[in-house]
């Protein structure tokens, strides 16, 4: 039987994968997610990218929001 946890439960992967699925570095995570939207997303969408932080409550723009382009 596998070893579950809530979250590994929620996300459908082995406890013992969750550690190599953190984030650690949350403005390089969005920086990378929106260039992934970037070039999925049809051209004139806007995307930005945001961090917020729990412990301020403060949000950091990350990527500005710009046009995908064609």
């Amino acid at each position: 039987m596998a070893d579950h946890s809530p979250a590994s439960n929620y996300f459908d992967v082995p406890a013992t994968d969750l550690a190599a699925k953190a984030v650690t570095d949350p403005v390089a995570a969005v920086r990378v997610d929106v260039e992934i939207l970037r070039q999925r997303l049809r051209a004139g969408v806007f995307v930005s990218g945001l961090v917020y932080d729990v412990a301020t409550g403060l949000i950091d723009v990350v990527v500005p929001p710009a046009r995908v382009e064609a």
